[in-house]
């Protein structure tokens, strides 16, 4: 994949492409993943398409100076900056965090947006505690100082794994990544710059439905963090304009055992 910049105020904004086709879809990963996770797609891209994968602020080889706000108005101005994509109209594909971004965008510019691919994507439900986390002055002070001393949020992740309240794949997942300081500050940085992406899934639904926006809902069968059944608060209302896919996978889609699906689904 070719690597490029872009500015943006005091910041360098780090894109990979792949493909020079006229149909350009603009791809955003998952949290503390770059770009290049797109890569397993770089063999995978017909001719009349173009790939281009943003590394998002405070991720990969962007260089990102503008403290810890990035509103999604922010990110319209950096991909039409892209010489590639311009003002033109584009598909959206997004991972996780990246399919939040995805709907926020298409919230914004839902005559520009043909389709969405939305791998299993964030933004279907709010977590409760991302939501405390992130959208008070004292809930983000309050989650910068957990972050800096977990010992009684461990505990608490013990205590709801006991009382069968967490399934042992995200007790095990939460637990390890809170004993690396460097990831539990990544964590802060990260929650409390992405925050102004809320997706309106109502808003969504009738955009989708007025403008007949094509949607790609794509889930892992065993993913435990972003279930299948998530897909009905999207697709209820709209399923005309929604196709529900199952991977034979868990969370990590992006991954070269799913290549020749992801091809198809990219490539439609």
């Amino acid at each position: 994949m070719r690597s490029g910049f872009v500015s943006f105020k005091s910041s360098r904004i780090h894109y990979l492409q792949t493909g020079n086709g006229r149909n350009v879809i603009v791809a955003f990963h998952g949290f503390g993943e770059p770009a290049r996770t797109f890569g397993v797609l770089k063999n995978h891209i017909e001719e009349h398409h173009t790939l281009i994968a943003i590394d998002l602020p405070l991720h990969g080889d962007t260089s990102w100076n503008e403290g810890l706000e990035l509103l999604p108005t922010d990110l319209i101005t950096i991909i039409n900056s892209i010489p590639e994509i311009g003002t033109n109209s584009i598909s959206l594909a997004g991972f996780s965090m990246g399919g939040r971004v995805c709907l926020s965008l298409f919230e914004l510019m839902p005559d520009r947006i043909e389709k969405l691919i939305l791998l299993a994507p964030d933004g279907l439900i709010v977590n409760p505690l991302y939501r405390l986390a992130t959208r008070s002055k004292w809930g983000n002070r309050f989650f910068y100082k957990t972050m800096k001393d977990p010992g009684w949020f461990m505990k608490f992740a013990n205590f709801l794994k006991k009382a069968k309240l967490v399934n042992k794949s995200v007790h095990k997942f939460s637990t390890e990544f809170l004993k690396q300081p460097e990831a539990r500050m990544a964590l802060y940085r990260i929650w409390t710059l992405m925050n102004k992406f809320r997706p309106n899934l109502k808003k969504i639904k009738s955009l989708v439905k007025s403008r007949n926006t094509r949607i790609v809902l794509v889930f892992g069968q065993h993913d435990r963090i972003i279930t299948p059944k998530l897909a009905k608060r999207l697709s209820i209302g709209i399923e005309s304009q929604c196709e529900l896919i199952i991977l034979n996978s868990g969370h990590n889609i992006l991954n070269e055992r799913n290549a020749g699906e992801l091809e198809s689904i990219f490539n439609s």
